[in-house]
């Protein structure tokens, strides 16, 4: 078959999941942490609330990150000034930077692809970090649109992510390549759309079976897109 588009994940797809490399995961954990010491919030009820409102962080429910922090902490009786408001910010901004950086052969790939003529887009379930972050990022001219799920107010396999993501680069879903590492059933949810959906599995990251069992077809690098498009 022929496709007019390829659509990526971002998170563990064209840059390494939270758990990958080694530590990352640990980091992530601290960097929460510290977030809360600067706010002035108590640790452990801090991080209940942080972790039981992680779909909100993904849809958007608060338009910024400042108001998100500013509500937890009101939960929890604590007042933030502006200037730990900032700092909180920066912590994660600095975190997830350190987050976005392209595989290796990721910018190689999607300059083939444009070269082959094929539009290219993005849907990401992510928060505020990374909206703000985008622009920064070497690979966003690579892509003809983005959808991230805070934005939209939606995550995956919502089908009118992907949906929303077709109408933006003008092409009907069966002629779409949907390329993720399986997180939040997105390869069955684009499959679901009519999408022909390709998982990636890098082999440093720990295997996706026995939470995401995918029966499909599955690649062990990015530049092995360009395998499915002749």
């Amino acid at each position: 078959m022929k496709f007019d588009a390829v659509i990526f994940d971002l998170y563990g797809t064209l840059v390494d999941s939270t758990d990958s490399p080694p530590g990352m995961r640990a980091e992530y954990d601290a960097v929460t942490a510290r977030v809360a010491e600067t706010l002035g919030a108590p640790l452990e009820p801090f991080l209940q609330k942080w972790g039981a409102t992680f779909g909100e962080r993904m849809t958007g429910a608060y338009p910024t990150y400042e108001g998100y922090v500013t509500a937890l902490c009101e939960q929890l009786g604590v007042v933030p000034s502006l200037a730990q408001l900032a700092e909180a910010l920066r912590l994660r901004m600095d975190l997830f930077r350190a987050r976005l950086v392209p595989r290796p052969d990721c910018v190689a790939t999607l300059k083939q692809l444009l070269s082959m003529g094929h539009s290219i887009g993005l849907i990401s379930d992510c928060s505020w970090e990374t909206v703000l972050l985008w622009p920064e990022m070497p690979l966003h001219h690579y892509f003809d649109t983005t959808t991230f799920s805070c934005a939209v107010g939606m995550r995956k396999p919502d089908p009118r992510i992907y949906a929303i993501t077709c109408v933006r680069l003008g092409v009907a879903p069966e002629r779409c390549l949907y390329v993720g590492d399986g997180g939040s059933d997105e390869l069955a949810g684009a499959e679901r759309m009519g999408m022909t959906a390709l998982r990636i599995h890098v082999p440093y990251e720990p295997s996706p079976d026995a939470a995401n069992p995918w029966p499909g077809p599955e690649i062990s690098s990015l530049s092995q897109v360009l395998d499915w498009l002749g």
